[in-house]
């Protein structure tokens, strides 16, 4: 699902209870897992998404515009917990003030204030027409959500060796 946050940053969450891999994995972790490693095996799973997301970010063909290229490096990632601390979450946001005009298109328009200064009205409406969408975030979430699951569980089954042979030498 895509959402907008109040700043304008794009942000998509994609769903991944629904991948058997991960609910193979998940059904044998322990209870008292660490929050930590789930949440940084959430953050892995969420760069890949967020990598491919900038490689499929188009860029302004204007070698000589300032801000060239400042979609794709808008893009950041995160595994986090909720406020309640009940559930972990990959996020893979792009702060760039136009991601969500990329990513969803938008309708024939007339720009009536100033791009840089909000409040400020033009003397003269320009009209910019319509921009063709282009789904980069979506299109990234659906192209690697196979690998960010395996990723996801094979940093939880890394996790649960590493504390198995812990465990194990401790025993001795």
């Amino acid at each position: 699902m895509t959402q907008y946050r109040d700043r304008g940053d794009l942000v998509m969450s994609v769903n991944v209870a629904s991948l058997r891999q991960v609910q193979e994995v998940l059904k044998t972790l322990p209870d008292d897992l660490s929050k930590k490693a789930l949440r940084s095996a959430m953050r892995q799973a969420a760069k890949i998404v967020k990598q491919e997301a900038q490689r499929l970010a188009p860029i302004d063909s204007n070698p000589k515009n300032p801000d060239r290229g400042m979609l794709r490096r808008s893009g950041r990632h995160s595994g986090e917990r909720s406020r309640d601390r009940t559930e972990i979450k990959a996020k893979v946001t792009f702060g760039a003030p136009h991601a969500h005009l990329v990513e969803k298109g938008t309708k024939e328009r007339w720009v009536k204030y100033k791009t840089r200064h909000p409040k400020v009205a033009l003397k003269k409406q320009r009209y910019t027409g319509a921009a063709e969408p282009h789904p980069f975030l979506f299109t990234a979430a659906q192209n690697k959500a196979d690998e960010a699951a395996r990723s996801l569980a094979g940093n939880i089954k890394k996790y649960l060796d590493n504390r198995n042979r812990r465990m194990a030498t401790r025993g001795r």
